[in-house]
């Protein structure tokens, strides 16, 4: 992986996490962006040091870490990021660097363009309804933000994200279930243990959408004594 990309995807979620996050210091940045992730936040501080502090004597983040924080950003994975955020090639650099004064004007121009983009856009804007969502049950729907929280079961309406959107859901789960990847066995089953000694089960690591609690990864301990062997459905039985 190219270390300028990481260093850019590294600044954009911590730029991302302020909106979120109450304090701006490392220790809460990281610790946010760990809740939204299922990453350590020991490993968010490491990337933290080397990206933004210019600590080059921590070591950079591995692939799995780098595409947990490309889905923080609203990408599946480091792939799609690339692929969506183009650097431009030596030829356009050489090409830029050869242009000199005369580049000089087309920034003044691009300048009163911007200027005059961005008035249009402020005023498109000011005419859209922004996107929220609400937990209802088992996923994430969208509603408006202008939506009373008493419309789906009094459940807060937060601004959209993405990433839970999509990849947020609760599930049931068998041991037919799979829980781990296949390629690296990592969790693809996360939990939640209620105050009545009930598991719930997600798709995803970050906060549970209802009580704010951090969900915990899926263990064989977990598996083996909480999930069931079948899911008994009314129609698998013989009338």
């Amino acid at each position: 992986m190219d270390e300028i990309r990481i260093e850019e995807i590294v600044r954009r979620v911590f730029d991302k996490a302020k909106f979120g996050c109450v304090s701006h210091s490392r220790y809460a940045l990281s610790k946010y962006v760990s809740d939204a992730t299922g990453l350590s936040s020991k490993t968010l501080e490491r990337a933290y040091d080397r990206y933004i502090n210019g600590d080059l004597e921590q070591g950079s983040p591995n692939a799995d870490s780098v595409d947990l924080l490309c889905r923080y950003l609203d990408y599946e994975n480091y792939a799609e990021y690339v692929s969506k955020n183009a650097l431009p090639t030596k030829e356009e650099d050489k090409g830029a660097s050869d242009k000199g004064g005369v580049q000089m004007k087309w920034i003044l121009y691009l300048i009163g363009m911007t200027i005059g983009v961005f008035s249009i856009t402020s005023l498109v804007r000011m005419n859209q309804e922004p996107k929220c969502m609400a937990w209802d049950q088992t996923h994430y729907k969208e509603v408006s933000c202008s939506a009373e929280p008493s419309t789906l079961n009094g459940m807060a309406v937060v601004p959209y994200d993405k990433s839970k959107f999509v990849n947020l859901k609760k599930v049931e789960v068998t041991m037919s279930t799979p829980f781990f990847s296949e390629v690296n066995q990592r969790p693809l089953i996360w939990y939640h243990k209620t105050k009545e000694g009930e598991i719930e089960y997600f798709t995803a690591p970050g906060l549970h959408p209802v009580t704010g609690k951090t969900l915990d990864e899926i263990t064989p301990y977990i598996i083996q004594k909480y999930v069931p062997m079948h899911t008994n459905h009314e129609d698998s039985f013989l009338k």
